[in-house]
């Protein structure tokens, strides 16, 4: 954001979802951001963390420091193809949800339990990956479908194949509700592998290359495979053209007129409304009915579309297919599709027998998370009801009830507010409504068959899914709340609902919150509830209401003040690099990092009405929320596109603007991380 105008920040209408989550891969689901359990020694002491004198060239972290017997532990090798960041509760889940999978014998269920489904689903993908070659020719069949394509009426005519599109990554298309009340229509063409950022000459050679792969192992020739892949690195490069031309967070949205009265010539909307699609009369109550980037995207239709470009957008649905379904595949291509990201962080193994045995170790976790990418909501509700007791779930309940209280006493004392607008933050924060593990509506899943294999089911759910989402929208029902993942990530936050879920990441080992002194509660689960709730008053969250609606908030002078602390954020992260050397993308990751601030200063609130709290417990307990282990390639990749910061500093960089860290731990000036206390960071100037 550090480029736009402050008024630009107003004027833009941010419908971008504030996540609490990191960017999940489809090769792995991982929440950067879960927590782990409190580390063995939470309540050891520590002294001179960071140095026992300013003489001291050496200084020890406490992201380190604090997680160092965990992280030695669950050091993961480069091996690990399936599971690219996995925290103590990633793992604790997995086997618990794997468990109750293969607990559970399908035939004592009625076959239209969905249930019954997710369980039956979950053993013919095991078994087809057991003979690893079963679905080869039903995935080239997809492929080939597209391939047979000569003209762009061809295109069209495939296009209206509910399959077909859904596998297509040009007509990415999402309901939201907007900022005014009503429904839009968003239409955003997806790059290959979700990267919206250009790759190097030298990694987009590898990623040539292990594509070209995958096309052998489905029996293509080398130059149909070498044909195939540069069509379809050339149509992604005009995509990442695109969007380079638009404003940070700024997306296309369709009113109902706006592509006939601009007169596209590719019948986007005849190809759209073959599926269902239906479009709001207009975006805003002014009447507009035009994108926010209007110009580019019309561009990109009428110059995409062509005869002359048809064997790329051709070629990019076959690439885009065979990395969507390689699961189901061969062994050999699961991994060299997954592999792809570890040849761009620099691994290039070529040790088949430690590839094979990662590939067996993780292959039931991949299958999980697999499984979590079709249901969530019945899943979800089956391991609450399973793994998580009463007294765990009120103890979350009461929690919520106290941080709302602490949140709304550090709102009201913001003084270079009006009453009127503070007040409106403190009924706000008093209104935000806690969802528990799991989705309000779910996909009844009628519809679905379990289909001769596990491609055919896999097709089966997306296209019921898809339906269920329309039908929710455009039937004018109660909207579902959006696709969060609810097994990757910890917490969701939900700016057009005042809501946010709590996600299993924080439920998967729920009976240590019982064990927890109070202290550790706050620094690990606490901290999370205040960072979710943070996000209510963030810049995507601030104008609007508790009802979601949008409202100006601010005057000119106020809104200078609000934004001094992303200022201040931009400033203490400019030029720092991560442990590894990649440099921190400050405006991608200033947000989280303002709601990190805003989350640990309600937190510290808390504590300090403890008597003779323990804020050793507490930071240490808020360190090993985040030790994680990740291979080089979530890291590589993380860093380029997750919108938090990485683990290592989000700890040492937030704990280092607190007084109290400070106090704990003595920190000294040859700390790298040490920061004068007139400089440190303070949300809406609060002390």
């Amino acid at each position: 954001m550090q480029n736009l105008t402050l008024r630009v920040r107003r004027r833009i209408r941010l419908t971008v979802t504030a996540l609490c989550t990191s960017m999940v891969l489809s090769l792995a689901a991982c929440g950067q951001t879960q927590p782990n359990q409190t580390p063995s020694n939470v309540n050891s002491p520590i002294s001179n963390i960071f140095g026992s004198s300013e003489k001291e060239t050496r200084v020890t972290d406490f992201y380190t420091e604090a997680n160092a017997d965990w992280l030695r532990e669950n050091a993961l090798t480069q091996y690990e193809y399936f599971n690219a960041a996995m925290t103590d509760q990633n793992f604790v889940m997995y086997d618990k949800l794997i468990a109750l999978l293969e607990g559970i014998d399908p035939t004592t269920l009625s076959e239209s339990d969905p249930l019954c489904k997710i369980v039956t689903f979950y053993r013919q993908i095991c078994d087809e990956q057991a003979k690893e070659t079963v679905n080869m020719d039903q995935i080239r069949s997809y492929i080939d479908r597209f391939e047979s394509i000569q003209s762009t009426d061809e295109f069209i005519e495939v296009m209206c194949d509910e399959t077909y599109f859904h596998l297509n990554p040009l007509f990415q298309v999402t309901y939201e509700e907007s900022g005014q009340g009503f429904y839009m229509l968003q239409i955003a063409p997806e790059p290959l592998f979700g990267f919206y950022f250009p790759l190097e000459s030298e990694e987009q050679a590898i990623v040539r290359e292990q594509l070209v792969q995958g096309f052998r192992l489905l029996g293509y020739s080398d130059s149909q495979a070498v044909s195939m892949v540069d069509n379809a690195l050339r149509l992604n490069s005009i995509i990442l053209e695109y969007y380079a031309t638009l404003v940070y967070q700024e997306s296309p949205y369709l009113a109902q007129t706006v592509l006939d009265e601009k007169k596209v010539t590719f019948p986007y909307i005849r190809i759209l409304e073959s599926h269902g699609v239906k479009y709001p009369k207009t975006l805003y109550h002014d009447g507009t009915t035009g994108f926010y980037t209007e110009d580019a995207f019309l561009k990109l239709i009428d110059t995409l579309f062509t005869e002359q470009n048809l064997p790329m957008f051709r070629d990019l649905c076959a690439v885009d297919t065979m990395c969507y379904l390689c699961h189901f595949g061969s062994k050999d291509l699961s991994v060299t599709i997954s592999g792809i990201m570890d040849r761009l962080s620099g691994i290039d193994n070529k040790d088949a027998s430690a590839i094979d045995e990662a590939y067996r170790k993780n292959l039931k976790y991949q299958n999980v998370a697999l499984l979590t990418r079709y249901d969530q909501s019945y899943l979800a509700n089956y391991y609450l009801q399973n793994c998580v007791t009463a007294h765990e779930k009120e103890l979350v309940d009461a929690y919520v009830a106290e941080s709302k209280k602490t949140l709304s006493e550090l709102l009201g004392q913001i003084d270079w507010l009006d009453n009127r607008s503070r007040e409106r933050l403190i009924v706000k924060a008093k209104k935000i409504r806690v969802l528990s593990g799991t989705y309000e509506i779910y996909n009844p899943l009628d519809d679905i068959e379990i289909g001769g294999n596990a491609v055919q089911t896999s097709m089966n759910w997306v296209l019921s899914n898809k339906a269920f989402d329309r039908e929710q929208f455009l039937g004018q029902k109660e909207v579902l709340l959006p696709d969060v993942n609810l097994f990757a990530t910890n917490a969701y936050y939900l700016p057009k609902n005042n809501a946010f879920v709590l996600c299993l990441g924080l439920f998967s080992d729920a009976e240590k919150l019982e064990e927890q002194t109070r202290e550790a509660w706050y620094g690990s689960f606490g901290t999370i509830i205040n960072h979710e709730m943070a996000h209510a008053f963030d810049y995507a969250g601030i104008e609007r209401r508790s009802d979601g609606l949008y409202e100006e908030l601010f005057s000119d002078e106020q809104y200078e003040k609000y934004y001094e602390t992303y200022y201040a954020i931009e400033s203490l992260l400019k030029g720092r690099k991560t442990q590894s050397g990649y440099d921190i993308l400050y405006a991608q990751v200033s947000n989280e990092t303002y709601v990190d601030l805003l989350g640990m200063k309600c937190s510290l609130d808390q504590l300090k009405k403890l008597e003779n709290p323990d804020y050793d417990a507490f930071f240490r307990s808020y360190a090993g929320m985040y030790a994680t282990v990740m291979t080089p390639a979530y890291e590589w990749l993380s860093v380029r596109s997750d919108t938090h910061m990485p683990n290592h500093e989000r700890i040492n960089l937030v704990l280092a603007q607190f007084d109290e860290f400070y106090e704990t731990y003595d920190v000294k000036k040859s700390s790298p991380f040490y920061i004068k206390k007139n400089d440190r960071i303070r949300v809406f100037s609060i002390e």
